[in-house]
């Protein structure tokens, strides 16, 4: 058998990671008593089905009628609202989708349009699915595009916002990992990628002397939509999070975690990436720069929705660096259990 390459391994480490959490998150899903709108968006059918044994990714796509009522427009205007990215279990029936998003949008998006003098109605639902979460992306931003040129070509005036972004909360309330940040949010006309860097100093007893290294945890790409205000403190969202998903349940190891505000580093700086493949490439070039410093490199996800269960949510795991010199203590947890006499 080949060797897979580096990029191609970490690939298909992230898939694995991805539904060993997704798999976590739809037990849970599927356990919850629905209490808010954003709770009821688990499928009626996922209840009533086995576990999948993979996942599509698909997202959804609201167009609606938008009056302005400080009447800029003479007519009403047409605005597609798109989702983030979800990964679905790979059975999930497409009509149902489209009930239950056509339910969640007019519940939470109707009252919470892109402006505040708007009388927003919804013409029609469509939910998308595909193999990868590549394709889905690609497809998305292709169609959103497309709608950003044509949906309102025979408008008398130039249409500010025919394209916005919507949280599609599939899998729960925000609450758990992100309670400082909206249950549902419609952002502006561009996606939404980004990925996080943290460098960490991590310390653990060793008999009666600590042994310290380096270490950096890099998050894959992930949405996140935020209002403009809680984007503001989109460092300190993201850092609870770390914190609640990695930090912690590293403390109950023994294993502290420590590092400062500037030991954070978005991807990018500003604004953000428009398609998942840019992130990704980008993140690559980073990474590229963390191994040439031989420090151990940690995966984890980002996940926006749910409940919080610790390192089963965002996964944590070596991904390179893992042994030498630098490794002092990943490469110690590296090592199999001892076996029984």
């Amino acid at each position: 058998m080949k060797n897979l390459n580096p990029t191609r391994r970490r690939t298909l480490t992230f898939v694995r990671a991805l539904l060993f959490v997704l798999t976590a998150c739809a037990a849970s899903a599927v356990a919850q008593t629905p209490k808010t709108p954003a709770q009821t968006s688990q499928p009626a059918t996922a209840s009533q089905s086995a576990p999948a044994a993979s996942y599509i990714f698909g997202w959804a796509r609201v167009l609606t009628t938008v009056q302005d009522l400080d009447k800029n427009y003479s007519n009403s205007i047409n605005r597609a609202y798109y989702s983030n990215i979800v990964a679905l279990p790979a059975n999930a029936d497409a009509g149902a989708l489209q009930g239950q998003v056509t339910s969640y949008f007019t519940q939470l998006g109707v009252p919470n349009a892109m402006k505040v003098n708007e009388k927003l109605q919804v013409k029609g639902v469509t939910v998308k699915t595909f193999k990868t979460l590549v394709e889905a992306d690609n497809a998305r931003y292709a169609m959103a595009t497309q709608d950003q040129e044509s949906l309102n070509a025979n408008a008398s005036t130039e249409v500010a916002l025919p394209v916005s972004y919507f949280t599609w909360n599939y899998y729960g309330s925000r609450r758990d990992l992100f309670p400082e940040i909206s249950e549902f949010v419609t952002t502006g006309y561009e996606p939404q990628w980004e990925f996080v860097v943290f460098e960490v100093r991590a310390e653990r007893q060793n008999g009666a002397e600590p042994i310290r290294e380096t270490r950096y945890y890099v998050s894959y790409p992930y949405e996140l939509f935020m209002t403009g205000s809680e984007g503001i403190k989109r460092k300190k969202h993201v850092d609870s999070y770390f914190t609640k998903t990695v930090v912690e349940p590293a403390g109950q190891r023994a294993l502290k975690l420590d590092y400062y505000d500037s030991d954070i580093e978005f991807f990018p700086g500003s604004l953000s990436y428009k398609t998942f493949a840019e992130a990704w490439a980008a993140r690559e070039e980073k990474l590229d720069v963390i191994k040439s410093n031989e420090y151990p490199q940690y995966d984890f996800l980002v996940i926006s929705n749910g409940p919080n269960k610790g390192e089963a949510t965002s996964f944590p795991f070596c991904a390179t660096g893992c042994t030498g010199e630098r490794a002092r203590i990943t490469s110690l947890e590296m090592k199999p259990a001892p076996k029984k006499p």
